[in-house]
């Protein structure tokens, strides 16, 4: 075993027995075993039965709420509250081969969720007849000048995979627009889609920051001496 993994394991000694923690009130909130098991079980995805308890220990603290809808508890409980010291021979041996206490912690993020979707990489143009007039709206050789229009509409698409955008949350852009309500001269408001549509009705924006997110979500990760090691959990 190198050395860099070496280190890795005998931090996490302790926690083979017990587990691991990050959490608004960062203590444990009613079990130490499960919920510290969550510094081993995040990096390795949740793999196995001890993490399911572990996952179900997660989910519990990050929905424990007060009545005014705040997080009792943070996602995972510190380090602190997992670490157990080890035998003073074992200790000893640790010093001798000079292997320093690792830092140890869970992190957390928000990152912006892109869902797979189509994106135009081709426009087109025409001209069209206005509709009403008794004209075929493709026919603008016998369509008066006055009712021709040109519209714009996508004629090649390209698909983006998943992904999301680290660090970010995902700010939706749906605006207002002033509408006559039927019964007076003020305006009532209605939302309207964050999406951007083509002459032709077809997606082809979005309003979005960043474009075409769809949700925020919460990134948790273990960091060991500054780096995230194994697989990040998101909810």
């Amino acid at each position: 075993m190198n050395r860099k993994l070496y280190k890795w394991a005998i931090a996490l000694v302790g926690l083979c027995a017990v587990s691991l923690c990050y959490g608004a009130s960062q203590n444990i909130r009613s079990d130490r075993e499960s919920e510290c098991a969550l510094f081993l079980c995040i990096p390795g995805g949740f793999v196995g039965s001890p993490c399911s308890k572990a996952h179900s220990s997660m989910v519990k603290r990050i929905t424990d709420v007060t009545h005014h809808g705040t997080h009792k508890y943070t996602a995972v409980p510190a380090y602190k509250y997992c670490k157990d010291d080890p035998p003073p021979e074992v200790q000893a041996n640790l010093d001798k081969l000079g292997v320093k206490e690792s830092n140890i912690q869970a992190v957390e993020r928000m990152d912006a969720h892109i869902p797979e979707h189509q994106e135009c990489t081709q426009f087109r143009e025409e001209w069209v007849c206005e509709s009403g007039y008794g004209y075929n709206k493709y026919d603008t050789k016998h369509c008066p000048t006055h009712l021709q229009k040109k519209i714009r509409y996508c004629v090649a698409w390209k698909t983006v995979p998943e992904h999301y955008v680290l660090n970010t949350q995902c700010k939706f852009n749906r605006y207002n627009d002033p509408a006559w309500d039927g019964f007076n001269s003020y305006s009532s408001y209605y939302y309207r889609s964050e999406f951007v549509f083509d002459d032709k009705g077809q997606k082809v924006g979005s309003r979005n920051l960043p474009a075409w997110c769809d949700k925020t979500t919460h990134t948790l990760g273990v960091q060991v001496d500054g780096k995230i090691v194994g697989q990040e959990a998101r909810y």
